[in-house]
């Protein structure tokens, strides 16, 4: 117990500046990780949209159109990492053709269907009917 007292003591005495260099080279899944290990870091994390945005942007190269939609919106950088950070993992697996050889939809793996916008399934669509035309020549 005295070692995770002097863990919290060390951190609280860190100046704020230290702590958000090191949270803006944490990864996305470290981030949301760390912001449910206290109130404290939720807090800064809560107050500091910029550090989500380079994550964003990350994500806007599989989700372009959800993201600029939420943009347009006006919802925050950590917000748009929450909404769309799942569909653009879903995105990227029917990209990839993690899905390509099921047979059905009752045979998809769970949690593999999401809201998206009609421009990410027609590029889904083209990405899957290229690859069947590659298999069939």
């Amino acid at each position: 117990m005295d070692i995770l007292n002097n863990c919290q003591n060390t951190i609280d005495n860190l100046p704020l500046e230290m702590i958000l260099e090191i949270l803006k080279h944490l990864s996305l899944d470290d981030l949301l990780a760390i912001k449910q290990t206290c109130k404290h870091f939720n807090q800064i994390l809560e107050d500091n949209d910029w550090i989500w945005r380079p994550h964003c942007l990350r994500l806007r190269t599989v989700c372009q159109s959800e993201i600029d939609e939420d943009r347009k919106q006006g919802h925050t950088w950590q917000e748009i990492v929450q909404r769309n950070y799942s569909k653009c993992v879903i995105k990227r697996k029917w990209m990839d053709g993690t899905f390509s050889n099921i047979e059905s939809y009752e045979k998809l793996p769970p949690k593999t269907m999401c809201p998206l916008s009609a421009a990410s399934w027609g590029e889904m669509l083209e990405a899957e009917l290229t690859r069947e035309t590659k298999k069939s020549t």
